[in-house]
């Protein structure tokens, strides 16, 4: 069963990976702002949701609900701040930063279920610190606070906070619920959040389509592949790690591994997906020659060292806990 908590986690960081880099596309196409292509991808993923609820007439379980919506506002939130990031920096530069969410959950997860906190976790703050400041890098080499802390990476550090709660949500919903059902719960809430506000955006701004930032299918028209390739990928991605996530929870009910590390255990497994990130980027760049990122080797070299070392903070706090 932990092979499948592993086959899962990294199948769920593959498609992620996908997701960022297409995320990453469609911000540059530019004809979709950061919130406005959340709320079209979001819709999207939720009509493949729904198709797979018709078809299939999947019940919902009503125990499980209000974790259901909570993680549907939350992650859309989250998912707004990952976009915002992708429109500013480089997916290379940010997409590693979403490893925090494990240091995050290294903190709250062994909090929430009685287990205490080790020093540790103080080490593996420090780690992620640095692996921080190294995929923050650019071609040229800087420790100004004004270089580090930008806004697409405060943005990801915001998103990793969110999902970090949320995967403590998905984790009590899918105790007595299937990774699939529930999966498509939360893509059709997510939609339905999206929707209403793409309805409060009509209601309560001005009617011209320039200043409104309104929905207009010629802006949305020559994105369409990549809004479908996000929604797709987005739709995997989610349904790969809540199976994860069940998975680890099996595990904890027979007592295969400490109770309260479920969730950290998948994250581990899940943080690869700054490896995909990157390998894909570089690929991209150097061999299809895409102007996807605006970046040379040498940045690529202190963002691998980034990511590498953001993995070692993660298994400092879980394997040292």
């Amino acid at each position: 069963m932990l092979n499948l908590v592993a086959l899962y986690a990294v199948l769920a960081a593959v498609a992620h990976s996908a997701y960022s880099l297409a995320n990453k596309f469609l911000m540059v196409r530019g004809t979709l702002g950061a919130l406005t292509a959340t709320l079209v991808v979001q819709s999207c993923t939720g009509l493949i949701a729904l198709g797979f609820l018709l078809a299939g007439g999947v019940p919902p379980v009503p125990s499980a609900m209000p974790y259901v919506l909570a993680v549907a506002v939350i992650s859309s939130a989250g998912f707004v701040l990952i976009m915002a990031a992708m429109a500013r920096e480089d997916a290379s530069a940010v997409g590693p930063i979403l490893g925090l969410k494990v240091i995050f959950l290294a903190l709250l997860e062994p909090l929430l279920s009685g287990a205490g906190l080790t020093p540790a976790l103080g080490l593996a703050a420090l780690l992620s610190m640095g692996g921080v400041a190294l995929v923050s890098q650019t071609d040229r080499w800087s420790l100004h606070p004004r270089d580090l802390l930008r806004p697409g990476v405060g943005m990801m550090a915001a998103a990793a906070l969110c999902f970090a709660i949320c995967d403590l949500l998905m984790k009590a919903a899918l105790r007595n619920w299937e990774s699939w059902p529930a999966n498509l719960y939360v893509v059709c809430s997510m939609a339905a959040v999206s929707l209403l506000v793409l309805g409060g955006m009509r209601v309560f701004r001005r009617p011209c389509p320039e200043e409104s930032g309104l929905v207009c299918w010629r802006d949305v028209r020559p994105a369409t592949a990549l809004v479908l390739v996000c929604a797709v990928t987005v739709f995997l991605t989610q349904y790969l790690f809540f199976t994860a996530i069940r998975q680890a929870n099996l595990l904890e009910q027979s007592a295969r591994i400490s109770a309260g590390y479920g969730v950290t255990l998948v994250n581990i497994l899940y943080n690869t997906r700054g490896l995909f990130v990157l390998v894909m980027a570089a690929l991209l760049v150097f061999a299809a020659r895409s102007r996807i990122e605006q970046a040379g080797p040498r940045a690529y070299l202190y963002r691998a060292a980034g990511t590498l070392l953001t993995l070692g903070a993660i298994v400092v706090a879980v394997v040292m806990k």
